[in-house]
């Protein structure tokens, strides 16, 4: 019997038909046969023949377009082409508008409307055919592929690896490199078309499928001849969304996922743009963030392989007498900022003159941008005035290249012949100046960060691979006593190899220096209030290479001061892209490796560090998502891959050689430049792993940070503290986190930490946030979710609403099953003892006892009788019985309890200390005044010899012992009055002078010193505490001033209307209510 396909989906089928056949249809191009063949090939874009003057171009960039493109707009956003409207100005503001051709390769890639017999290999010999014969393309070679356009540069140059000698970089946007899902849609959509309607060919296609072995293969072959080509991957961050009339959604996908366009990509080659597929090389303004990706990625290449120009030199003089040499690179800076002290110390120690017996080397190192080629600038330029017979050559150690080349023009100016390429014109040069006939010079080696240079040459490892070459850079450097080098470099650890001791540390510029250097670098009408420069200064981190960027943007675009404050902290978006500015500067060089923008010019360093020691760049993506000040070292020492202490000393080695991350002295803590931790966000998020490393830092922090409790955080408490504003700042970038256990562990350890804080309101708020993302991760029943609802409960206790906390507790044992396993009984168990202690405090004595005693007895069949929490539970019940007013029963089964306690901790111990001060209780109650007494110190002693008298257990026990003495009618005795001050004191010393515990001990003090009628001294302290608590937020805090505030009406009152006795007995009421309130601290 045959199957009848419904009518509803035979209709629908047929909607869809015809609407992939229209959207087809009317996004393929329509170009007659005559004119699709004059734009094919390769076709010169810019400059036109009218605009090329000069001697040929040395370098070719090569668009080679998608799919199913029109070759007249696949690069052009509305009416603009990028690459005839805003690259050429680039190009030309970079120095290389007359050195650069622009062509579009343009070819056959329309698949419906016909048949199309072009093949990807057949594509691909045309493309390698031009570049190898066409004579426009003389020179190195960069080539740009979007979408099937890569595959088909790839495949070009896998064939024709004699082209790698002249490639030197290849930007695939949104290429398939492991294929594409979206070839099941064209697959689709050939067979629809094939019914009659329209001719198409999907075979262009196939090897765009997903895994397909031939792009396996292709990419085998390409990263073997071409792995040492700069090679950038850049990927979609939005679906492509295309619907039908405009209304009927029939496309939302990523065309090329992330894991395809990418693959074969370190880190450092992923770039993200947000756009879709088919807006990936369209850019519509040289400010399209887009733009501005691909464009310096491309001028980064243009910049590296370009011929690396000798000196410009500003003075180059020559005495034939004295055969003295200026061979400077810059001007003298005539608005350098005179920093005296290191100045001096420079020139004395760098001076040529400085010593007969040796060659000086010197080293200055300091964070990249902090100044040190101005400060060498300004030292060369005194110490040649004082001696004028003295020659200075200066050698960029950029690279390999930027190092020769000076050294090839120092050559040349001492006359020698080295013009011939098989020449060492290094060590030619490190012998001439080795010579006592050279004369006095000074050496300046700038930008010596690494004591390595790469040669640009491979040789076979022992394992016959072939690996890049490398020579020392001290293997050129001459030696004479008439002689002296300077080194700049970032890396002190390169500082200390090159110079040894004679290292001079160049710091952030102070406040007067740095004010002196914007007012000199700012127009004089764009400059701001002195409140303006100073935020301007603070932004800027007081680092001179960021005020000579903000400085030239301000210039430029003829904005104040305070509008680019504004737009700085507007967003971090705002600020990196102002930090990403180009802007000239006479003073710096112009090179890939020295980039003159904030944002970049640390780059290279970030990079050099994660091929150098890679958890060093571990640590560095973990630490930009936390706050930069006082990090701490275990914070490293967390992350999982620190499985050695040697290498964490290693790796924060690092950092501090590169002056990213400062230490202060004695408490193994770190500081990170402001403007580094941003710099190193956009780094991270230019690879494309910035939720990975957000992650990261999260599951690091969970690690290191405790579940906070009262007691072993206060003992603990500036380890403690230092993590909150870390755990503050991470939290701000959890929405990129990808583990939902480790945020929710994290939100609830430092929920409770804000609870000890005293801030209970944040606390309370972030309890129940997190126990709703935990309920929708986990499921209401899970016990995660049961012991983050515990933890609401215990916050609520400490607010004193103790009834709240009850009634969430009994909701809690509504969710655990009837059969329980071990672990769900004792956490079940171990909330019915939090609601006993919540009932007790609410004055539903019954409840509580009801409860205990069903606890103590799981207890002692789990734990043992000796167990602590067995002990404490017992207590508690003993606390209930007092409280009800049986003083004897009470008394009894403290004793027992007691007895219990020696046994299994001994005599010298802080819960024997508890159990002894609970037990004076029901002694006083029943009138041996001087046994309860004795008792107390007894407590007091144990806890001096097991703890000390100025711990936070002492202050829990003053607590106790003042809240016992308060119940039993001794206030306004000198005994409580003295332990009221002793608790205030040591909550001060403790947690701090505006927690809410220090205030409660202030009011306690008060209340004590009213009943001896020294009400000056107690409205004293009431105002001091009303002073202290005035802007803490919470309904505890709100509670303790409306306490505060009435207390001292009322003794205003009885001191005016001398009504002390009625006074009196109104506050004893109201404290006794108080404190029994409070006995949860």
């Amino acid at each position: 019997m045959l199957n009848i396909i419904p009518p509803h989906l035979l209709i629908f089928a047929i909607i869809v038909a015809v609407a992939l056949v229209w959207i087809l249809d009317k996004f393929t191009p329509r170009q007659p046969a005559s004119q699709r063949q004059k734009v094919y090939g390769l076709r010169q874009a810019y400059p036109t023949t009218e605009q090329e003057t000069g001697p040929g171009p040395s370098t070719s960039i090569i668009f080679v377009h998608g799919l199913a493109a029109d070759p007249s707009r696949a690069w052009c956003h509305g009416d603009v082409c990028w690459i005839t409207d805003l690259l050429p100005i680039d190009l030309e503001q970079r120095g290389h508008k007359s050195s650069v051709r622009l062509f579009n390769f343009n070819y056959d890639s329309v698949w419906v409307r016909r048949l199309n017999s072009t093949r990807l290999t057949v594509t691909a010999e045309s493309l390698s055919h031009c570049l190898l014969s066409d004579k426009r393309c003389q020179g190195d070679i960069v080539l740009v592929g979007h979408s099937y356009g890569g595959i088909v540069i790839k495949q070009a140059l896998a064939d024709y690896p004699e082209l790698k000698d002249v490639v030197k970089g290849v930007l695939f946007l949104g290429t398939p490199h492991r294929g594409t899902p979206f070839t099941r849609f064209g697959t689709l959509a050939s067979g629809l078309l094939r019914l009659g309607l329209l001719d198409s060919d999907s075979d262009i296609m196939r090897p765009l499928e997903p895994d397909s072995v031939h792009l396996d293969d292709l990419e085998k072959k390409f990263a073997k001849r071409y792995r040492n080509t700069t090679r950038i991957y850049y990927f979609e961050t939005q679906k492509l969304c295309r619907k039908f009339l405009g209304v009927v959604p029939l496309i939302r996908e990523f065309i090329v996922p992330e894991q395809s366009a990418t693959f074969g990509a370190d880190s450092s080659q992923r770039r993200p743009l947000y756009a879709d597929h088919a807006e990936l090389s369209k850019f519509q303004d040289r400010n399209d963030r887009n733009y501005l990706t691909v464009s310096s990625d491309l001028l980064d290449i243009l910049d590296h392989h370009s011929p690396v120009p000798a000196p410009q030199h500003a003075l180059a003089s020559e005495s034939a007498n004295r055969g003295t040499y200026m061979l400077i690179p810059f001007e003298r800076n005539e608005k350098f900022v005179r920093r005296e002290l290191l100045l001096e110390q420079l020139v004395r120690k760098a001076s040529p003159q400085a010593t007969q017996s040796l060659c000086q080397r010197t080293a200055i190192a300091g964070l990249g941008g902090v100044g040190k080629t101005q400060i060498a600038l300004e030292a060369v330029y005194r110490i040649h005035e004082a001696d004028p017979e003295c020659s200075i050559f200066w050698v960029p150690a950029i690279n390999a290249a930027s190092f020769e080349k000076a050294y090839r023009e120092i050559g040349r100016q001492l006359g020698f012949g080295i013009d011939q390429e098989d020449t060492d014109v290094k060590l030619v040069v490190k012998e001439a100046l080795s010579s006592s006939s050279a004369g006095r010079w000074l050496l300046v080696i700038d930008n010596a960060d690494d004591v390595v240079l790469p040669r640009g040459e491979t040789s076979k490892d022992d394992s016959n691979v072939e690996v890049a070459t490398s020579s020392s850079l001290t293997e050129f450097l001459p030696s004479s006593p008439l002689g002296s080098i300077i080194f700049t470099t970032r890396n002190y650890v390169a500082a200390r190899r090159l110079a040894g001791a004679d290292v001079l540390t160049v710091s952030l510029m102070d406040s007067d220096e740095s004010r002196e250097l914007l007012d000199s670098s700012l127009d004089l009408e764009l400059a701001g209030t002195d409140e303006t420069m100073l935020r301007l200064l603070d932004l800027l981190g007081n680092l001179p290479l960021a005020m000579k960027q903000a400085s030239a943007y301000i210039n430029e675009n003829r904005i104040s001061a305070t509008e680019y404050v504004d737009i700085y902290t507007s967003s971090e978006d705002e600020e990196i892209y102002l930090l990403s500015r180009e802007f000239d500067d006479l003073g710096r060089y112009d090179s890939k490796d020295m980039k003159n923008p904030i944002a970049t010019t640390w780059l290279i360093s970030f990079r050099r560090i994660l091929n150098t020691l890679p958890l060093a760049a571990d640590f560095l993506r973990i630490i930009c998502f936390v706050a930069e000040q006082g990090i701490p070292q275990s914070l490293f020492e967390s992350y999982p891959q620190s499985n050695s202490r040697a290498k964490v000393a290693e790796a924060v080695g690092i950092l501090k050689a590169y002056g990213f991350v400062t230490e202060r002295v004695g408490t193994r803590s770190y500081d990170l430049h402001r403007l580094v931790q941003v710099s190193a966000r956009h780094w991270v998020e230019r690879t494309g792993e910035f939720g990975y490393w957000v992650t990261a830092a999260l599951g690091t922090l969970n690690r290191v940070f405790p579940t906070p409790t009262y007691f072993e955080t206060l003992l603990q408490r500036e380890h403690w503290l230092q993590f909150i504003p870390h755990i503050e700042r991470l939290l701000q970038f959890r929405k990129h986190a990808d583990d939902r256990e480790a945020e929710t562990n994290l939100l609830l350890a430092f929920a409770d930490g804000l609870k000890l804080l005293g801030r209970y309101d944040e606390a309370e708020n972030l309890f129940r946030q997190t126990i709703e993302i935990m309920e929708k991760e986990f499921g209401i029943h899970d016990l995660r979710v049961i012991e983050g609802i515990n933890r609401l409960a215990n916050a609520l206790a400490a607010q004193s609403r103790c009834e709240e906390a009850a009634r969430l507790r009994l909701q809690m044992l509504d969710l655990f099953p009837e059969n329980t396993n071990d672990e769900l009984d004792d956490q079940k168990h171990m909330i019915m003892g939090s609601l006993a202690v919540d009932y007790s405090y609410w004055g539903r004595y019954e409840e509580a006892q009801r409860l205990l005693p069903t606890v103590i007895k799981y207890q002692k069949e789990t734990l043992g009788v000796e167990s602590r929490r067995t002990l404490l539970s017992m207590m508690i019940l003993g606390d209930v019985l007092d409280r009800q007013g049986r003083f004897a029963e009470a008394e009894r089964y403290f004793r027992e309890v007691l007895e219990l306690s020696e046994k299994a901790v001994g005599r010298n111990d802080f819960l024997i200390s508890y159990i002894l001060a609970n037990m004076a209780g029901p002694v006083l109650s029943q009138g041996r005044r001087e046994e309860g007494n004795l008792l107390i110190q007894q407590s007091l002693r144990v806890v001096n010899e097991t703890h000390g008298k100025e711990t936070v257990h002492m202050l829990g026990h003053l607590f106790i012992l003042v809240s016992t003495l308060s119940r039993k009618g001794e206030s306004g005795s000198r005994e409580l009055e003295s332990l009221s001050r002793r608790g205030m004191d040591l909550s001060t010393k403790l947690l701090g002078e505006k927690h809410y515990d220090t205030g409660w001990w202030m009011s306690k003090l008060g209340f004590e010193l009213s009943r001896q009628h020294n009400y000056n001294e107690a409205a004293r302290v009431y105002r001091r505490a009303l002073t202290l608590m005035e802007h803490a937020t919470g309904i505890r805090y709100s509670k303790l001033r409306e306490y505060l505030e009435q207390r001292l009406r009322d003794m205003e009152d009885a001191m005016e209307e001398d009504m002390e006795e009625d006074m009196e007995e109104d506050m004893n009421d109201d404290m006794e209510g108080d404190t029994t309130q409070d006995e949860d601290i």
